[in-house]
């Protein structure tokens, strides 16, 4: 038995070939009407017809196939940004291929062996910076995103950091709090970015953050969960110092859930004792047993820019690379109250 062919499809569903073709391939320029495309999309897949994508990626000298090198799908807000770069890319036609940095240069080889249109780069490991002009220097398009190591020729889209955290300092500063201390652990770059904003905003009220005060806390491979304990551990640990900050800005908000949990569990209480920021804004965070105020991102926008900026240097990889730096929002809910007397 033949397989089905385009003209099969076309002739039952009463329609060009032409408009099969854009129908299915969901192309830009296909301007049916909602009706035509669902009698052709039917009839396709009645006849079990399916599109010679290696045939067209022969035609086109394309793929349609982005790759996505990924830091660590168990971290919420990375979550939230690869649906919105998954949506984007299946509005605009393609097919994404994600891999994980567990051994980067052997991915990035790999990658270029399946001819990918373009990467987008979503992981500050130490070799990236390397990998990143490997790429450039195959001609192929990239675009870093959240939390990537940053190259002045390379397009990129992230949170605006520095300012969500100089927001977060300022109100604390207004409920009263001069001892601000800072608990960070994972994607280096934007915790970099995340404490200049501490440091500058502080810096702005006539304050400064103490080294005694900026507190690393080591995450392993997975994300949240690490995340949640290592904040429990501190928590817990903060409990028991005479001495602490009666504020602090924690650097994503599993970390700083995490945080309450330990410090509710040693006998003290947030607000009253200590009043905490997260970031990222998850969906959790209002539910939490105290609604976390956090610093929230554009959680799927990140994305969805990121696939937009590959799109523009596909089109053409001779255009000026752009950086974008997307607003954050300072959401307030019951964790932080005024400082201690």
């Amino acid at each position: 038995m033949r397989k089905p062919t385009l003209r099969d499809v076309a002739q039952l569903a009463k329609v060009a070939p032409g408009t099969v073709s854009a129908i299915l391939n969901k192309s830009p320029r296909d301007y049916s009407s909602a009706e035509v495309r669902e009698r052709v999309s039917r009839v396709a897949r009645e006849l079990g017809y399916r599109p010679n994508r290696l045939a067209q990626s022969l035609r086109r000298q394309s793929t349609q196939t982005v790759a996505v090198m990924h830091k660590n799908r168990t971290i919420e807000i990375l979550r939230w940004q690869m649906m919105g770069l998954a949506e984007r890319a299946s509005q605009l036609g393609y097919q994404l291929l994600v891999a994980y940095d567990r051994d980067m240069r052997q991915c990035v080889e790999t990658l270029l062996d399946y001819r990918v249109d373009g990467v987008i780069w979503q992981t500050d490991a130490p070799e990236s910076l390397e990998l990143l002009e490997m790429l450039r220097a195959t001609h192929v398009p990239v675009v870093t995103m959240h939390g990537s190591p940053l190259m002045e020729e390379v397009s990129s889209v992230d949170s605006d950091h520095v300012a969500g955290m100089r927001a977060a300092v300022k109100y604390l500063v207004g409920l009263g709090h001069r001892r601000v201390g800072v608990a960070f652990g994972g994607l280096a770059t934007a915790f970099e970015a995340r404490l200049a904003g501490v440091r500058s905003g502080l810096f702005e009220h006539g304050l400064s953050l103490s080294p005694a005060d900026l507190h690393q806390v080591e995450l392993g491979p997975n994300g949240s969960e690490d995340a949640f304990s290592g904040g429990n551990q501190l928590g817990k640990r903060f409990a028991q110092m005479k001495d602490r900050p009666t504020a602090m800005l924690m650097g994503n908000d599993e970390l700083a859930m995490g945080f309450i949990r330990g410090f509710h569990d040693s006998g003290l209480r947030v607000p009253r004792d200590i009043s905490i920021v997260g970031f990222d804004g998850i969906k959790a965070a209002p539910y939490w047993e105290v609604p976390l105020t956090t610093v929230a991102q554009a959680r799927q926008q990140v994305g969805v820019m990121a696939m937009d900026l590959l799109v523009e240097r596909i089109a053409d990889p001779t255009a000026p690379p752009r950086h974008v730096m997307l607003p954050t929002e300072l959401v307030i809910r019951a964790s932080c109250g005024q400082a201690p007397v």
